[in-house]
């Protein structure tokens, strides 16, 4: 909630930075900068000045959209270079282009399906020459790393048409025998430019993955699922898994984390987004890849008949998980007293705060009063949010902020111990394992004792759905690996102001559903709520005991003795 004194100085920067234009707009994120030498700063410095704070209006918004798009283009324009045999502006981007070339070439006639370790060690290898070459703009960073993302697309090719053969030797699947595999591969290995060889592959591979969507959508019940399917697949050759994940894992984080922030913003606004970024001709196999995977959520019509086949795959799924979600979420904040607002945090928000907005609905209609801040780190959907807050005439929305959970993350006092609920629906998956622990520690914070985190996810077999949006991978999606599969109490507990008691996120396993893909082990990405409680740092230890040997019951008990909060009753109020 915000105090009237921040709302009042709120309302005087809104007047003053309409009054100063670009240059108040600087003055908003640079506190002690001077403007005119803010403005010389690079896009990313600019973008950072932002970071967990209040977005005043849509004029801030459009400015922050402003500059993300200004990096895009500048990428794009770089990614151009890719293609050229001369006229590079710099040697420093001449010697880069050199060893993305000499990298391209090994990784295409490298069998990395058979040697996945080594294409995992070479292309960590190339994401550290890019950010370690000095001379390079930030946009030429850029674009040599959705080069990087291309070839990673180029793999997941293969493994389609690996997936292809396999369901080949199945007669429940003769109608892939239709594909001359072999020929396929040829086609795109005679195919000497880069963007020719993407561009030719994308389109032999596509009825290739439009058959995969059709196939195991016009199935009966009785036959297997795509996702089994392709769990079997992967079980049988273990390399090609490796692989998948290898192509999923943030493999190299540079020092500047913000480049993660902006590859996703222009992964949803141009290469594999709702596509509105114009593109030189030569890059026309990325025009191809514009599945239009995050406009269809802003209501564009999607790009391609195959993307809404697959979505169909995916859409049930989605839904039954958001259902449940959501009547979960209701049980569990419709409890709390009547006369209390209900203060709602919502990271990751999208441009309708979709996770929340069906619960915040129902918990309106019963009378409640609820209290929503919301945040994002993509320019286009803070200017809608902004706009949201702008028409809402229940005033449920107290404020907006731009916030890139792969930069370090500020928090109030007054913040500290105060949501009901804090919620980030898919949108962990795109940070690197370290990250996504301090998004965790940072909600737990934000969390008061009682309430609730809400982390309805894709899982950790993410590499599963290259088969059907291989694109996806461009803005280096994250897999998470064995050691953070287990949940780890230790790991994720922050410390209080009392004296040797930590604050932490406690699963509630019944509040679960299977998720797509999911594996059968109980681990990080098989818990969607958690309970958050405070209890002394020394008994972590025989809590992750009971944990780790799947004795829930146990530790619920010891949740109760040590916190006084009955789980076993909180799970019948959640589930009745």
């Amino acid at each position: 909630m915000l105090k009237m004194q921040f709302f009042v100085c709120g309302l005087c920067l809104v007047f003053a930075l309409n009054c100063l234009g670009e240059a108040g707009l600087s003055l908003l994120c640079a506190e002690h900068t001077d403007p005119r030498k803010a403005e010389n700063d690079s896009l990313l410095t600019q973008l950072k000045r932002y970071q967990c704070r209040s977005i005043p209006s849509i004029t801030v918004a459009k400015n922050i959209l402003s500059k993300q798009e200004s990096f895009a283009e500048k990428t794009f324009e770089a990614l151009s270079c890719l293609n050229r045999n001369n006229g590079y502006e710099n040697e420093s981007l001449q010697l880069a282009i050199k060893r993305f070339r000499e990298y391209y070439c090994q990784a295409i006639h490298e069998k990395s399906l058979e040697a996945p370790q080594f294409f995992q060690n070479e292309q960590r290898k190339m994401y550290q020459i890019i950010h370690e070459t000095a001379g390079l703009s930030e946009p030429e960073k850029m674009a040599l790393e959705y080069g990087i993302g291309l070839i990673r697309v180029l793999k997941a090719y293969e493994l389609n048409l690996a997936f292809a053969e396999y369901l080949m030797s199945d007669d429940k699947f003769t109608r892939f025998k239709k594909f001359n595999i072999s020929e396929i591969k040829q086609n795109i290995a005679n195919e000497d430019s880069f963007f020719g060889r993407v561009a030719v592959a994308s389109s032999e591979i596509f009825p290739v993955i439009d058959e995969i969507s059709r196939v195991f959508l016009n199935k009966d019940d009785s036959a297997p699922s795509y996702w089994q399917t392709v769990s079997d697949f992967y079980v049988e050759n273990p390399l090609y898994e490796q692989l998948a994940k290898s192509l999923v894992s943030i493999q190299y984080v540079p020092d500047e984390m913000a480049f993660l922030g902006i590859a996703q913003f222009i992964h949803w606004n141009g290469v594999g987004g709702n596509g509105t970024y114009p593109l030189q001709e030569e890059l026309e196999a990325l025009k191809a890849h514009s599945f239009n995977y995050h406009g269809k959520e802003q209501g564009i019509q999607a790009s391609y008949e195959h993307f809404s086949q697959r979505m169909r795959l995916f859409g049930k799924a989605h839904a039954d998980l958001k259902m449940h979600i959501n009547t979960v979420l209701f049980n569990a904040l419709n409890d709390k007293d009547m006369g209390s607002p209900i203060y709602m945090y919502d990271a990751c928000s999208g441009p309708r705060y979709s996770a929340i907005a069906d619960v915040t609905a129902r918990l309106a209609e019963k009378g409640r009063k609820v209290c929503l801040t919301l945040s994002d780190v993509d320019g286009n959907n803070l200017k809608t949010l902004v706009e949201e807050k702008h028409n809402d005439l229940e005033k449920r929305i107290v404020d907006v902020r731009y916030e890139d959970l792969n930069l370090p993350l500020d928090i109030s006092e007054s913040e500290q111990n105060h949501y009901d609920l804090v919620s980030a629906s898919i949108g962990l998956h795109q940070l690197s394992e370290e990250n996504q622990r301090k998004s965790i520690q940072y909600f737990t914070k934000l969390a008061r004792v009682g309430g609730f985190i809400s982390i309805p996810h894709v899982n950790e077999l993410v590499h599963t759905q290259l088969m059907l949006i291989p694109v996806n991978i461009l803005d280096r999606e994250g897999y998470v690996s064995d050691d953070l599969l287990l949940f780890k109490f230790t790991q994720l507990a922050v410390p209080t102001d009392k004296k040797g008691i930590v604050k932490v996120p406690y699963p509630i396993s019944k509040a679960n559903i299977p998720q797509i893909g999911s594996d059968p082990k109980p681990n990080f990405y098989d818990y969607t709520l958690y309970l958050v409680v405070e209890l002394p740092a020394a008994e972590l230890e025989t809590l992750q005991m009971h944990f780790n040997r799947g004795e829930y019951t146990e530790s619920n008990q010891l949740i109760k003795q040590l916190t006084g909060f009955d789980i076993e009753q909180l799970e019948e109020k959640l589930l009745p």
